[in-house]
């Protein structure tokens, strides 16, 4: 059934101003599906794409707002911003960018200055694919925001948005399978045959 599961990750992709946070976890089957005679190609798509969208939302919902917290820049190693290495009570801190947020703001969250992006980012587009050749999961995130670069350093918002850590990609790759497999083991239960 399923020889293996490579994964491979694409770390963002850019179109029209939205954030497009692209997930590429390849899976190689080969030959029929046990138990599955009757099963063709649109059927089989339609099984992998309604997985993909469920995986798309799973995400979305546990993973994408720990981008904006301190545990989320540990894990997917954000580039440090001006002021977090310094102490609190020194002139310094007050005149960088940590410090000038946190007078101003009240906080120091990465990602968040006034928390319009944090909260645009509970909404998206979800959108699954697959064909023959690929399938996958394209989330739409508007965020705007993350799309300014800064000329002084070399701090990618979007890119940090979009990053995966290893060990959410390891959990995305097992919720795919196991949802592959409950799929096929239902149409395994509901196929049905003609008795003459």
């Amino acid at each position: 059934m399923r020889k293996g599961s490579a994964t491979r990750f694409k770390r963002n992709c850019w179109l029209h101003g939205e954030i497009m946070p692209r997930v590429t976890i390849r899976l190689r089957y080969t030959g029929a599906v046990p138990g599955t005679v009757n099963l063709n190609q649109r059927a089989w798509n339609r099984v992998v794409r309604d997985c993909w969208m469920k995986v798309g939302k799973m995400w979305h919902k546990h993973m994408a707002q720990k981008h904006f917290t301190k545990a989320g820049a540990r894990e997917y190693e954000y580039t440090p911003r001006k002021g977090e290495e310094s102490g609190v009570s020194s002139k310094a801190f007050w005149r960088s960018y940590t410090g000038r947020k946190k007078k101003a703001k009240g906080h120091t969250l990465p990602l968040v200055w006034s928390g319009e992006t944090r909260s645009r980012a509970r909404t998206a587009r979800i959108e699954a694919y697959a064909t023959r050749r690929k399938s996958g999961v394209r989330i739409s995130l508007n965020l705007p925001a993350l799309n300014r670069l800064s000329r002084k350093s070399n701090i990618n918002m979007r890119e940090e948005m979009t990053t995966v850590s290893a060990r959410e990609s390891q959990v995305l790759i097992r919720y795919l399978n196991k949802l592959i497999d409950r799929r096929l083991k239902a149409i395994r239960r509901t196929a049905t045959t003609v008795i003459k």
